[in-house]
């Protein structure tokens, strides 16, 4: 384990920027940092009043796991339960895994 963070960008319809968010993780697997930075970019969709949102993640792990599967062993099993959670509210969520080599944010955001 050693530092590790997360972070993302909310974007409308058009891809213009609307909003950003990084977290600073200590003593976190980088599967621990992907399933935050989708329950955190998430929420933060939610809070800001976004119906519709494309979640894409670079990691098919964390998009997969917090999708829905059987989870009741995983180690990040909490975390993953509060994803789904959020995700079930009423709105329309679909999520993705988006190649590290094709997404721009995650590449800049990356260096």
């Amino acid at each position: 384990m050693s530092l590790g963070g997360c972070g993302g960008v909310i974007c409308d319809d058009k891809g213009r920027f609307i909003i950003g968010f990084t977290l600073d993780h200590t003593d976190s697997d980088s599967l621990n940092v992907e399933i935050w930075a989708i329950l955190m970019g998430s929420k933060l969709a939610w809070d800001i009043g976004m119906c519709q949102v494309v979640i894409a993640s670079d990691s098919l792990e964390a998009a997969e796991l917090v999708k829905g599967g059987d989870i009741s062993s995983h180690q990040d099993r909490l975390l993953i339960k509060e994803a789904h959670t959020c995700l079930q509210r009423e709105w329309k969520v679909e999520i993705l895994h988006a190649y590290h080599s094709t997404n721009k944010v995650v590449d800049f955001l990356a260096k």
